[in-house]
């Protein structure tokens, strides 16, 4: 571990202890962890696989040593590893606060020896009492890494529960934790190299690793589109003993006061507080109503949200719970109506979008509601109906001009570009000396000569005589520690690491500088803290002054502390959404006079679909994405204002293993030169719409919504006379029964709310696993519970299920598989079918079909040996009430009663549909017209009927079809 964690991080081993925290010492982020203990594993092929969730828990080298010691039961004995120095030099022996035993001696080398390597510290500096985080800066991602690393090294060692090591803190817990999952470890590991790899090929200091030209990456475009209700409620509500409804001002108290009676007048349970308590089962947070006068009373709505947050965190991530946000951005996430100043508090939905990925056995949504032009009994009654019968959505919109909607994003590229920037141009930027915004900037510069204010917090110091030359991470941090050592300064971790990226900062900004310059362009470097309000307004007086009109803005500027919600803290929430935010405004109001022809914002994916460990960086982002909305109406046509949510670069922060995690998740890294070019192309974009965007392939993988994850989405329908009064035609031996039709219609309409801009394409293997009587219909109703799961083996399907009330008891179950669009209609070629004719007396009059007036929609039929026609309506025709049709129940079902009266005439009794071998829907929705359905492949014996349907409109055309329908007899 020592020899690993020295080797990444390029501290010598003799500077190493266990006790080091990962993060506050040795600098090591969650990236570099799961380098680290990558590393490990490849030189340890014995150690267990681990959990990533549990490694991102752990603060010092001795938690992760000991929690990979716990993974390990029995280990082969074997020599103790003395890893040594990067120089080398012979090193001390690992030091740690007790000698390890013989058992986990390999495990805790190659632990140290890959956190070393995925760090830069050297392996003499680690203990494995050192914390995680605070001491080796060893964020979730960078435990990943090590994790991984060790694993490649250690081959022997199982998988990991990831939430176990989430838990961890020192690399002592996760060498304990590993060693604990381990039987045995084969002997003839890989042992520890003598000299390391070095961490970085790249060369510090010289010209950035990309050209101008690069390849054109996936854009989306954020969008609210309708999304009709669907009748479905959030599952959990009607189990917790109360749900609790955060409100904190008198308007907001009216709100909740109200929301809690109707709530209560469904048989919920529900109070109103002024905060959650730490064990609620159900939180509903008005605090996104709350009035503003001021910017900073719309940021601290954020904080307090995020506040109560975390107060519930720890007890939803254990167990789940029911987590609704509601908010005030306009209604449709200032995406349709413009948020004005109440975009500051909007990322309060990114906050929402997180929890979900973080709580995956919790039930989250995230509502705007247009508060101002409605009472507070209005937008109480808006809240009750979406969260009980609204739908299964985590972003909705409510209330305004354009009804009910839910956010998307559709791919579309930058198709005009025009001369917006020019030589004669100022743009003042923060943020943008180093890294990807510093790439953006110099393709910018090649393209338009433009001038440049680079506005950072820290002046550029002149770079020490004992790092000139040196070209390696690991090697600058061998040549201060040394010169430490030698002027008998001891550094810790930690302090080495501030020292070595101040330097390497430094030198990344006045490369920059340079690249700028050799572009063609003026530039400037200030070091101004930009949220500091007078020295930003004089720094810009001076370029105005001097360099002349300011014309364009770009902010870059912000910082991560990734963390899952149960361990945040309001500090760092201060420190990352603060940053973000108060930047931006200061900026904002600073150019508010300025002729601006641009303002574009480095935004993230974060905010769109949330990201695990980053709900504070997220809720920033977010904001900044509706203040863009709120900027371009304000700035009007003549300035082009652009949010860019960009997914993961592919920068020095991603090592070869986290790129491959990366790409297993279908998430493209997007390349320097690749981003740097569609920032330009936003830029310089001719069109002014759209001001937020997404960029990166396979960042939301076509799908724009926050992921499903591996448990799934479940929703709760209920069947009862006021939603669904054409069911009281559907009756057998006078009993109302659950149509096959509505199942389907439900599992449509959940899959397609879980993937928003997908559709459903077929649906595979529906199963009627036991018939659903509705024994409360015209009382209570009946409460199900609708399920679905992503398939493990393929990414485009959903395993649905329709289960009782409890989800004990499974009613129906079926895969679907979604698409981007839905197939083409297809043209029916069969021959005129010739058998007997049927008028609607011989099968309804008769009791042949036991189906009541709502569901008479066949006119005639013609039944053959192995075919049948019918003519037939669809729901609209029949006046089945409500909206947002999936699929059209009545004319399908219909369908069915075509195959139901030839499986009698076939086998003389009575039939039901159990099976559909596949479902085809090629026209969504309620079909209008006169239809006709064609029975083929007919085939019947004794106790079963199998045969396939074709539903056709006037045109001939295939609007839906069923395959293999299989039918079994029923009663006598």
């Amino acid at each position: 571990m020592l020899a690993v964690v020295s080797e990444k991080t390029g501290y010598p081993v003799e500077m190493l202890d266990l006790s080091m925290a990962l993060e506050s010492d040795l600098g090591i982020d969650s990236i570099k962890r799961v380098e680290i203990l990558s590393a490990v594993q490849e030189r340890m092929p014995g150690l267990p696989e681990v959990d990533t969730a549990t490694m991102g828990g752990l603060v010092t080298l001795q938690e992760i040593i000991d929690y990979l010691h716990g993974l390990t039961a029995s280990a082969t004995p074997v020599p103790p590893v003395v890893p040594a120095s990067t120089n080398g030099a012979s090193a001390m022996p690992v030091p740690a606060p007790a000698a390890p035993s013989a058992d986990n001696a390999e495990l805790v080398g190659q632990m140290l020896a890959v956190v070393s390597e995925k760090t830069g510290y050297p392996v003499e500096m680690l203990d494995l009492s050192m914390a995680l985080e605070s001491d080796l800066g060893i964020d979730s991602i960078k435990r990943v890494e090590i994790l991984s690393a060790v694993q490649e090294r250690m081959p022997g060692l199982p998988e990991v529960d990831t939430a176990t090591m989430g838990g961890l803190v020192t690399l002592q817990e996760i060498i304990d934790y590993l060693h604990g999952l381990t039987v045995t470890v084969p002997k003839g590991s890989p042992p520890v190299p003598a000299h390391p790899p070095t961490p970085n090929d790249i060369r510090v200091g010289e010209r950035l690793p990309f050209e101008l030209a690069g390849a054109a990456i996936a854009r989306y475009v954020v969008r609210a589109v309708a999304a009709p209700a669907s009748g479905m409620g959030m599952p959990g509500l009607h189990d917790v003993a109360e749900v609790q409804i955060v409100a904190t001002q008198d308007a907001t108290e009216e709100i909740g006061h109200a929301l809690a009676a109707k709530l209560r007048g469904q048989g919920v349970a529900a109070t109103v507080v002024a905060q959650p308590s730490a064990n609620a089962e159900a939180v509903i947070h008005l605090g996104g109503l709350q009035r503003t006068a001021t910017r900073e009373d719309a940021l601290n709505i954020n904080r307090t949200v995020f506040a109560d947050a975390l107060r519930i965190a720890g007890a939803y991530q254990e167990r789940g719970g029911v987590f609704i946000t509601v908010q005030d951005t306009g209604g449709t996430f200032g995406l349709l109506t413009e948020p004005g100043p109440r975009a500051w508090v909007a990322g309060i939905a990114a906050l929402a979008k997180t929890a979900a990925q973080e709580w995956p056995k919790a039930q989250v949504k995230a509502i705007d509601i247009a508060f101002e032009q409605q009472s507070p009994i209005a937008v109480a009654e808006h809240i009750a109906q979406e969260i009980l019968a609204g739908g299964v959505e985590l972003e909705v919109g409510l209330g305004g001009t354009y009804g009910r909607v839910t956010v998307v994003a559709d791919p579309r590229p930058v198709s005009t570009r025009t001369r917006r920037v020019g030589r004669s141009d100022v743009i003042v930027v923060s943020g943008g000396g180093r890294g990807v915004t510093a790439a953006s900037l110099i393709a910018l510069a090649k393209e338009t000569q433009a001038s440049f204010v680079l506005i950072g917090r820290t002046e550029l110091n002149d770079e020490p005589a004992i790092v000139q030359g040196v070209t390696t991470e690991a090697e600058m941090k061998r040549a201060v520690l040394n010169d430490a050592v030698a002027h008998g300064v001891k550094l810790t971790p930690r302090q080495l690491e501030q020292q070595v990226q101040r330097i390497l900062a430094d030198r990344e900004v006045r490369a920059t500088l340079a690249a700028l310059t050799a572009a063609g362009s003026r530039v400037r470097y200030a070091a101004v803290d930009v949220r500091n309000v007078p020295q930003l307004d004089a720094l810009l007086d001076d370029v105005r002054a001097n360099f002349g009109p300011i014309t364009g803005m770009v902010h870059g500027a912000g910082v991560l502390a990734d963390a899952p919600l149960h361990r945040k803290t309001l500090d760092g929430f201060d420190r990352v959404f603060r940053t973000k935010v108060d930047g931006l405004g200061a900026l904002l109001d600073a150019t508010a006079t300025d002729a601006l022809k641009f303002i574009c914002l480095f935004s993230s994916v974060a905010a769109r679909t949330g990201n695990i460990g980053q709900s504070d960086y997220a809720m920033a982002n977010e904001v900044l994405n509706k203040v863009a909305l709120a900027e371009q109406a304000r700035r009007g046509p003549s300035c082009l204002v652009r949010a860019l949510g960009w997914g993961p670069w592919d920068s020095g922060m991603v090592t070869p293993n986290l790129k491959a995690l990366f790409e297993s998740r279908g998430v493209t890294l997007i390349a320097l030169a690749d981003g740097a070019r569609a920032f330009v192309s936003d830029v310089l974009d001719g069109e002014i719409d759209n001001p937020e965007v997404t960029l990166g392939q396979g960042i939301v993988a076509g799908l724009p919504t926050h992921p499903i994850t591996a448990e799934g989405r479940s929703a709760r329908v209920l069947a009862h006379v006021t939603r669904q009064r054409q069911l009281l035609d559907h009756r057998i031996q006078g009993n109302v029964v659950l149509p096959i039709v509505q199942a389907l219609e439900w599992m449509v309409r959940l899959s397609e709310a879980c993937q928003p801009g997908l559709r459903m394409v077929r649906v595979v293997d529906l199963q009627v696993l036991r018939g659903v009587t509705l024994h409360h219909f015209e009382q209570h109703g009946d409460s199900m519970l609708l399920r679905c799961v992503p398939a493990q083996d393929r990414p485009d399907r959903l395993t649905c299920g329709l289960f009782d009330s409890s989800g004990s008891k499974r009613y129906y179950s079926a895969a679907v598989e979604m698409g981007s669009e839905l197939p083409n209609l297809p043209t029916l070629s069969m021959p005129p079918v010739s058998g007997e004719q049927l008028d609607d007396d011989s099968y309804y009059g008769s009791g042949l079909l036991f189906h009541g007036p709502a569901f008479r929609v066949v006119d005639s039929m013609v039944c053959g040996d192995s075919t049948a026609t019918a003519s037939l309506s669809g729901l609209t025709t029949v006046g089945w009430q409500g909206e947002g049709w999936a699929t059209d129940p009545a004319a399908l079902d219909g369908c069915l009663q075509l195959a139901l009266v030839w499986s009698f005439h076939r086998i003389g009794r009575h039939v039901l549909p159990m099976k559909i071998g596949e479902f085809m829907r090629y026209l969504a929705g309620a079909l209008p017209g006169t239809l006709r359905c064609e029975l083929s492949n007919g085939d019947a014996s004794g106790n079963r009927a199998v045969c396939d349907l074709d539903l056709v409109n006037s045109e001939n055309r295939v609007v839906a079809s069923f395959k293999r329908l299989e039918m079994y007899p029923y009663g006598g």
